[in-house]
């Protein structure tokens, strides 16, 4: 197969939407099959391939209804309509790599699959004429992935009749996580000297709720322990959006007890999922967040908002508030047994489930469907 996938960002950019993407394209090319890549232009990306994917980017960033800036919202339509591919995967609602190909969906002369990822506006006024104007463009689709049978997205598809879908979870890629903790000690090589070290791994967008994960760890009073956030800011210049010096100040307030990490390379952060205690995530938004599973694989107990479809996972609890959130952290910390339990609970979900090449399957087996079809 010949496939383009379209996402706002691709590595060296880091989230989970990047690395969705690039993981799934990375192991289609193990697969035999051609992929390609439209993304927005990365000054530090120095390269037009990355282990057999080939990446094409544009000046183009935001989206239809917060504006879409840069100069090539043309060439990148125009890519798209002049390709010579059999299948288009759009990953994302909400974002320029979709939206500009709304208008021409009827025109792109190969099949059409959207990811929707949980429609992050669908309660925002400003989004109200978006959401209505969207179930026409999604009729236009040939298939709709969803991450979650229980989510917003999948939700809206059901009241607006949108019945061309299918349910491919999000997951964990098990090799990273093979091999000995001790390959790259992460305690050591960041001077985390306490008995116990929680985790939260997510960029400093603030409704990511590290402010949420920092309360609750401190209400929870945990004895010879630190809390480690890795993420790297998202805009220096938009502090309303950003958390990063918020965190930075709490750390200054709390040293040794709360530590800030950016910029990690991926085997730290690996390194850290494995050698962590507990993992705390307090996100507002989310759709199905990779780093539960990454938690999951690690066989690390996880602590989370009630937020995406976290409720649908393993090896974990779910909690509404920072009180439920400093209160599970003391039970974790106290009770072996149930430690126990959620740890290989987790683990067993991702080895019979959510992994890489079982969900890399489920994808492979729709394309092909859908361009048998033609």
């Amino acid at each position: 197969m010949k496939i383009l996938h379209t996402v706002q960002g691709y590595y060296p950019k880091i989230g989970g939407s990047e690395e969705l993407v690039r993981k799934v394209s990375e192991e289609l090319i193990q697969r035999g099959h051609d992929v390609t890549v439209y993304t927005s232009f990365d000054e530090r990306r120095d390269f037009s391939e990355l282990n057999g994917v080939k990446i094409k980017q544009f000046k183009v960033s935001g989206n239809i209804v917060r504006g879409i800036k840069g100069y090539e919202s043309k060439v990148y339509v125009d890519a798209v309509l002049s390709g010579s591919f059999n299948l288009m995967m759009n990953y994302a609602a909400q974002t320029w790599a979709t939206d500009l190909l709304f208008p021409v969906l009827s025109r792109i002369p190969f099949k059409k699959i959207l990811a929707t990822v949980g429609y992050a506006g669908l309660h925002m006024n400003k989004y109200a004429e978006y959401f209505k104007m969207l179930p026409i463009y999604l009729n236009q689709y040939d298939g709709l992935i969803y991450h979650s049978a229980i989510y917003q997205d999948k939700l809206f598809g059901d009241r607006n009749n949108i019945s061309h879908f299918s349910i491919i979870p999000n997951f964990a890629d098990m090799k990273e996580f093979e091999g000995s903790n001790k390959e790259s000690d992460f305690r050591s090589k960041y001077h985390i000297n306490s008995k116990l070290m929680f985790l939260s791994v997510s960029n400093h967008y603030r409704d990511k709720g590290h402010a949420f994960v920092i309360d609750s760890f401190l209400d929870s009073k945990s004895n010879d322990a630190t809390l480690v956030i890795i993420g790297n800011p998202t805009n220096k210049f938009k502090i309303y959006s950003d958390c990063y010096f918020s965190c930075k100040s709490r750390e200054y307030l709390h040293k040794k007890k709360i530590i800030i990490l950016t910029h990690l390379p991926r085997q730290d952060v690996i390194n850290a999922y494995k050698q962590a205690d507990l993992f705390l995530f307090g996100s507002k938004v989310e759709c199905s967040p990779l780093v539960i599973f990454e938690s999951m694989c690690s066989k690390t107990p996880w602590i989370s908002t009630n937020v995406g479809n976290t409720k649908e996972l393993q090896g974990g609890i779910i909690v509404n508030s920072k009180r439920e959130m400093s209160l599970a952290i003391k039970q974790l910390t106290m009770d072996a047994n149930y430690y126990s339990q959620l740890s290989a609970a987790g683990y067993s979900a991702i080895l019979n489930t959510y992994n890489l090449n079982n969900i890399v399957t489920i994808y492979e087996k729709l394309y092909q469907s859908l361009i048998d079809l033609s």
